[in-house]
């Protein structure tokens, strides 16, 4: 009952609401990966090693997004902004996902497993997040258009 709880749980937290930012696909592997953990023997292996690869994306794709910055008339604000937020939401995922794992005894198997599982999915959404922003700064599109626009004219 507890886990049909926990899972309801994650269908219907805010990020699972949100529309979804560009590379939110990496999301729903991710709760793949943790739903094949589940029933496992090293269930509680296989759930670290899930969230461990998301913590390990989710810093490059903050340092991919701080550095890619550089050019921002406004790096500075936004920085501030981004670093702000991570703190208030480093903070608020461990609130949610402790709830998640107090669904089961507190430090029992269960509890480890789900409060695992709760840190790796929401790290995978805030990676994507981070992706959608690296997204957005990317103009090489608008160079390869413009290039294209050049190249056609001097014809």
């Amino acid at each position: 009952m507890k886990k049909i709880v926990f899972f309801i749980m994650l269908a219907i937290s805010p990020f699972a609401l949100a529309n979804k930012p560009p590379g939110a696909d990496n999301s729903i592997s991710v709760q793949s990966a943790i739903h094949s953990c589940f029933g496992t023997q090293g269930a509680g292996i296989c759930l670290q090693s899930v969230l461990d690869k998301q913590k390990k994306q989710n810093s490059q794709a903050w340092t991919q997004l701080a550095n890619g910055l550089k050019d921002a008339e406004n790096k500075k604000e936004i920085l501030e902004n981004l670093s702000a937020g991570k703190k208030a939401w480093e903070m608020s995922i461990l609130h949610d996902c402790e709830a998640a794992g107090l669904m089961n005894t507190k430090n029992s198997p269960a509890y480890n497993n789900d409060l695992t599982a709760c840190l790796a999915s929401h790290y995978a959404f805030k990676t994507a997040f981070y992706n959608s922003l690296n997204a957005q700064g990317d103009d090489s599109g608008e160079k390869n258009l413009l290039e294209e626009y050049r190249k056609s004219k001097n014809k």
